[in-house]
């Protein structure tokens, strides 16, 4: 269909109200490279919706090239409302990640201030290893570790 092409990788934003602590986290955590940081000025973040006040925007890229957009407005934001269970809440519900070794991210993470979601470290699917972590701001976080991923994504390999 015209017009619907990708053209480059999928970019998700995230309000934050601690900027710096969260570029931490993403950058030592996770392994993301921060690519810039810039103020978003009034004049584009009111008319587009993204708020009433300009903030400052830091872009994080994986490794594979998707990008994590952290917006951190001058006045944080209230937090969102948490429920036992992702699917209690409308909305975006967590960001994956396929690792190497879950164990060893799980422990950074947690050092970097993440809080277990799971109900264990990880839960063992087999050849497949999921914990769900929250940043320490709340959002949430799948890391999986497969052990044969070209089964899962053929795509990859």
């Amino acid at each position: 269909m015209p017009g619907t092409e990708m053209r480059a990788p999928l970019e998700v934003g995230i309000c934050v109200a601690d900027l710096d602590r969260m570029v931490e986290f993403y950058v030592d955590g996770v392994g993301c490279t921060e690519q810039m940081r810039m103020p978003i000025p009034t004049m584009v973040s009111a008319p587009t919706g993204m708020g009433p006040d300009g903030f400052v925007m830091a872009w994080l890229q994986t490794p594979w090239g998707e990008r994590i957009k952290l917006l951190g407005p001058e006045e944080p934001p209230a937090p969102a409302e948490r429920r036992a269970h992702l699917t209690q809440r409308q909305g975006l519900a967590y960001l994956s990640f396929y690792v190497a070794d879950l164990a060893s991210l799980m422990e950074r993470l947690i050092r970097l201030g993440a809080s277990a979601v799971s109900d264990g470290p990880t839960v063992d699917l087999g050849p497949l290893h999921i914990a769900f972590v929250a940043d320490p701001e709340g959002n949430v976080l799948e890391l999986i570790e497969h052990d044969d991923i070209a089964s899962y994504r053929p795509d990859l390999t």
